[in-house]
């Protein structure tokens, strides 16, 4: 069957899932790649994550930002694993510590000490 007769018979989900359907685990950034510029997952993107999932791979999310600012879009998309925190933490799906490399304390503190000058940016622990 052709690609333009899948696409008739089933939609263009098929041909996409054709496309990567000999990988197991794919690896989504979250700014720029699933959100839009409105900071929203379309729901054509959620379908696609969600048949890739039911048809057996895994989705991962990588981000520099924390969990904390991502929550509402695990509890969409409910990834297999998270790489947070600019891959300083990893989470499995039930958020079980993977991996986890924080910054020591002393380091912490001026880092902290540092950003008082500044607004412009945040320290997340």
């Amino acid at each position: 069957m052709q690609n333009q007769e899948k696409i008739e018979k089933y939609g263009t989900l098929a041909i996409h899932i054709e496309l990567i359907k000999n990988f197991y685990v794919i690896v989504f950034d979250m700014d720029d790649t699933l959100l839009k510029d409105d900071k929203k997952i379309s729901d054509y993107t959620l379908k696609i994550l969600s048949d890739l999932k039911n048809i057996g791979h895994k989705i991962v999310i990588n981000t520099a930002r924390s969990k904390f600012y991502n929550q509402e879009y695990f509890d969409l998309i409910k990834p297999s694993f998270a790489i947070l925190n600019g891959g300083s933490l990893i989470i499995d799906e039930n958020e079980n510590i993977i991996y986890e490399n924080k910054l020591k304390v002393n380091v912490q503190n001026l880092v902290n000490d540092l950003l008082k000058y500044t607004k412009r940016f945040s320290f997340q622990t």
